[in-house]
């Protein structure tokens, strides 16, 4: 009974395999569709607060320029600074404080960033927009706060051009969905 049990998954898996193949977008479909060989990827690292807002930009620029994709991985602000001071592939780093970005900035001083980091690509920091987030007490105590999110090119980025593209694209929120989706997340434009 368990080798019929194994073989109806086994075919139940292929069966799956297949009818998702077989229903997926052909190369070049467009906008959504499979990136074709020329597409940039853009590795966006962005706090786990801001999901919903960068997920829709994201979306809304692949739209805009279907030669680029955008791979948004989420973590804690913090993890994330971590992960590019480790040199992790990222291209754009989006941050809920301020602290994050400097702690891999060498314009910061040794004060602000003792390790000597000199990741940010200068001159590409920019307030991004204004939304909630978790901040903590000097005791350790999470609140939600609004605060300003800051995004800036990473130098070690395969794709600094597009990525200070996309960057502006988010900052200025000219896209269909911006205003609805800035509201629905609680998030406002930097003026």
């Amino acid at each position: 009974m368990n080798r019929l049990k194994r073989a109806a998954a086994l075919l139940l898996a292929i069966a799956l395999a297949l009818s998702i193949t077989a229903c997926g977008k052909k190369e070049n479909d467009g906008p959504g569709g499979t990136p074709n060989e020329e597409a940039q990827v853009i590795k966006v690292f962005a706090p786990k607060s801001s999901v919903g807002i960068v997920s829709t930009a994201a979306n809304a620029y692949r739209k805009y320029n279907d030669s680029i994709v955008i791979e948004i991985t989420y973590d804690d602000g913090a993890m994330l600074a971590s992960k590019i001071e480790a040199g992790y592939e990222c291209d754009v780093y989006v941050a809920d404080s301020a602290d994050y970005l400097d702690w891999l900035d060498a314009d910061c001083g040794s004060e602000k960033n003792p390790n000597g980091n000199d990741c940010i690509l200068e001159g590409s920091r920019t307030d991004v927009f204004i939304g909630p987030a978790t901040v903590y007490s000097e005791d350790g105590e999470p609140s939600t706060e609004d605060v300003t999110y800051t995004a800036a090119v990473i130098k070690t980025g395969r794709f600094p051009m597009a990525s200070q593209a996309f960057i502006d694209f988010m900052r200025d929120a000219a896209y269909e969905e911006a205003d609805q989706a800035y509201k629905d997340y609680g998030f406002t434009t930097v003026k």
